[in-house]
């Protein structure tokens, strides 16, 4: 399955979308703190939460909570 994120920042704030084959999702509830960031998605009645880390590389470390399914882990690329 491939899943995308559009991310955008403006100063503090994270917004985007995590565009996915089951549609758009929007990100919510967002917070920056240096290279570390997290966000949040709704899909259907379940809440799935986004802890990442921008590398030098240009690449995100992710971490995906996505409760009752579980925990895992991503690495994001930037498409060019």
């Amino acid at each position: 399955m491939v899943i995308s994120f559009a991310f955008k920042t403006d100063s503090a704030k994270l917004t985007g979308v995590v565009k996915t084959p089951n549609g758009d999702f929007e990100i919510t509830n967002s917070k920056i703190d240096g290279k570390d960031f997290s966000f949040e998605i709704k899909f259907n009645e379940t809440i799935i939460t986004g802890n990442c880390t921008l590398n030098e590389d240009d690449t995100i470390n992710m971490k995906v909570d996505a409760q009752p399914m579980g925990e895992t882990e991503m690495i994001l690329k930037r498409k060019k």
